[in-house]
């Protein structure tokens, strides 16, 4: 796809150039560059909380998948079962238990515009960690495009009701399961790349993965080591501070009408 061009507007998630692909069919070696910024194959988005994201054409490949569409379906707030404080200077944030939406009507946003976001801001992280320590911290564009990837991928493996189908149903009809949607989302993530022939480097495919199941499983890989902030940026398992609840507390706050003072902005 050749090399990136500057994002509109300030849109930092345009600012990985897309992953270089391991064998390029016909089809898209004809493409003309998207270094020569031509946006016929970026697609822009308006979100009501983060504006307008450019969703890459690597990212659109798995945008446009039947298996990601079904997030539409998912209600953010669909199934939380618990109420879980997040404390974050001094500020307390809840996100609600139970079917949301039956008491706060607005509460109907989905797990595909949640994704959407989170891939914004993973795109925000790292494109500034790359401005302010890139040299330093040897960030490239892989490590870019990887994060912002598991960012968009990052709950495609949620069952119906969420969490309320993970942690409620599943240990009543089949106790001792060890089933989790970050696994689920990784099996995903193989079967969405074989059946609608995603060229992407399996090395790539590898770091996203572990991305998305960093917050459960410790990864071990020399990419890992040698980086382990970019395993922190959208599932966070040392501290839980990552971009994921950065999206979810302003747009679960919004949507019921509850106000929110927290400027996950300044974090990034």
């Amino acid at each position: 796809m050749g090399e990136f061009c500057p994002s509109p507007q300030g849109d930092s998630a345009l600012a990985a150039p897309p992953l270089t692909l391991s064998s390029p069919s016909p089809a898209t070696a004809v493409r003309p560059s998207y270094g020569s910024c031509d946006r016929r194959y970026v697609k822009l988005v308006f979100d009501n909380l983060h504006g307008s994201i450019s969703v890459d054409p690597l990212a659109l490949q798995f945008v446009d998948t039947e298996e990601f569409q079904r997030l539409r379906d998912l209600k953010q707030l669909g199934g939380l079962y618990t109420i879980n404080c997040i404390w974050c200077c001094n500020n307390i944030f809840l996100r609600f238990s139970g079917l949301t939406y039956l008491v706060y009507p607005g509460a109907v946003h989905t797990r595909f515009e949640h994704s959407l976001g989170v891939y914004s801001l993973a795109g925000k992280a790292i494109n500034n960690l790359k401005t302010y320590q890139g040299e330093e911290l040897g960030i490239d564009h892989v490590d870019m495009q990887t994060v912002k990837l598991a960012g968009l991928l990052h709950d495609i493996g949620h069952g119906p009701f969420s969490h309320l189908f993970e942690h409620e149903f599943l240990p009543r009809v089949d106790p001792g399961s060890s089933w989790s949607h970050e696994d689920m989302s990784v099996l995903l993530l193989d079967s969405i790349v074989d059946k609608h022939a995603i060229d992407i480097e399996n090395g790539y495919l590898k770091m996203v993965k572990e991305m998305i199941t960093a917050s459960a499983k410790p990864t071990s890989t020399k990419s890992a080591n040698e980086k382990h902030f970019l395993y922190d940026i959208v599932a966070n398992g040392r501290n839980g501070i990552d971009v994921d609840k950065f999206d979810y507390v302003g747009r679960d706050c919004r949507a019921c009408g509850l106000g929110c003072n927290f400027q996950y902005w300044r974090y990034i």
